[in-house]
């Protein structure tokens, strides 16, 4: 009984009348998804490149250092506050459970804000 009232409320959920055209859907979903999820990694690897690349050719160049530094910190900065870590942390220090609270904390406290203080204070220490 309850396998029949799930299987309904996907059929509604997605608009779909049967396996078939439920299946359909999901798979073209999750293409779209796939085809997004490549885009934005294209994306920030492109970006790694750039600064990468702007670092490589002015990195003899004393007096860009400073800015250069800085920007490198804001690309390092995006990130590593990336939306699928702020997405984990979101749902798991909204959670109920005190424990589940407690891992989102430490998962934000250890994978963004420790590293970003970090590297603000080595730029505040090499400026």
């Amino acid at each position: 009984v309850a396998n029949v009232e799930v299987t309904k409320y996907l059929y509604r959920k997605y608009h779909v009348s049967n396996t078939t055209d439920y299946t359909h859907k999901i798979n073209s979903e999750l293409a779209a998804i796939r085809t997004v999820t490549y885009n934005y990694a294209y994306a920030m690897l492109g970006c790694v490149a750039v600064a990468l690349a702007l670092w490589w050719l002015m990195r003899k160049k004393v007096h860009l250092q400073t800015t250069l530094f800085i920007m490198l910190l804001f690309f390092a900065f995006t990130l590593l506050t990336s939306k699928s870590i702020m997405g984990i942390v979101s749902t798991l220090i909204t959670q109920p459970k005190p424990d589940a609270v407690l891992v989102g904390a430490l998962i934000l406290l250890f994978t963004v804000v420790l590293p970003v203080l970090r590297l603000i204070a080595k730029g505040i220490h090499l400026l």
